[in-house]
């Protein structure tokens, strides 16, 4: 290493002990000239080296070609780009509220547009090179009063909230009695409803509520919410026999290491991908 060679040369003009900060870590300096000479030479050393080795971090480091995965799962990046396929895509997990960003940077209005349906127009314009030309219906106008809850009312002015659901399973309980709540019924009945307001149809309240009622009726489990990925994730987790007991704590630490992962988000490609795992 030729400039540690160069620090040593120049060893025999240090007549001062160095700066207390190179042997506070083990005490203070030994005593007498050989002392000084010790802490200066490995002083000098320790310089030589972090000289030589910045030349290593000053330069670019090279972008990896594939940064996760391997084969057919392989992501050039974890950041969405233009230029990216939408099976690139799908393979990054992204939250909501970068979904949001993405879409308004490639002009996609976002209203009140579901997570899934963002990730499909996103794709669509992956796919097609233009911005979709949709624009979401938004459940109420914008300064409007709210509905008045009665079951001959229209559905103008919606609004989802803990007071309009009440109402709502008042009007079930009346016509089919008491009936037990389903999961996935709220979702469910609300893009129903999008799609009538969507379609500018005339529906009440009280189809409000038939189709509530319809859905809590429903044998066995109601379809999956798309691109709920985590709660489709946390119900087929459980329903695995090999996970009886298992904790949600449990559950989501399964979770993160497979949203980590390039991919599908589905249980199936969890087992895939870490076989040995419970």
């Amino acid at each position: 290493m030729p400039m540690a060679s160069a620090f040593l040369a120049i060893l025999p003009r240090f007549r001062t002990p160095p700066p207390a900060l190179w042997w506070e870590s083990s005490g203070a300096p030994p005593a007498g000239p050989s002392g000084r000479e010790r802490v200066a030479r490995r002083a000098a050393m320790d310089i030589a080296a972090v000289l030589h080795f910045s030349q290593y971090l000053s330069k670019p480091l090279a972008a990896p070609k594939c940064r996760f995965g391997f084969g057919e799962h392989a992501v050039k990046s974890t950041k969405f780009s233009r230029e990216m396929t939408a099976d690139e895509f799908d393979r990054i997990y992204f939250y909501a509220a970068e979904l949001k960003d993405i879409a308004r940077s490639i002009g996609i209005v976002v209203g009140n547009l579901r997570k899934f349906e963002i990730e499909t127009l996103i794709r669509d314009y992956l796919t097609t090179g233009k911005s979709p030309s949709r624009r979401p219906t938004m459940p109420r106008t914008r300064g409007q009063t709210r509905d008045t809850l009665t079951s001959k009312g229209r559905v103008v002015n919606y609004v989802g909230d803990k007071k309009t659901k009440l109402f709502l399973l008042s009007l079930v309980r009346k016509s089919a009695g008491k009936i037990a709540d389903k999961s996935g019924q709220w979702y469910w009945l609300n893009d129903w409803r999008r799609k009538k307001q969507e379609a500018q149809a005339v529906f009440t309240y009280q189809d409000l509520a038939d189709k509530l009622a319809g859905l809590m009726q429903t044998e066995g489990r109601l379809p999956q919410i798309p691109s709920a990925r985590l709660n489709n994730f946390i119900t087929d987790f459980r329903t695995d026999p090999k996970n009886a007991g298992t904790s949600r704590p449990e559950v989501l630490k399964a979770w993160n290491a497979l949203k980590k992962h390039p991919g599908p988000k589905t249980y199936s490609e969890y087992r895939r991908v870490f076989p040995a795992r419970r």
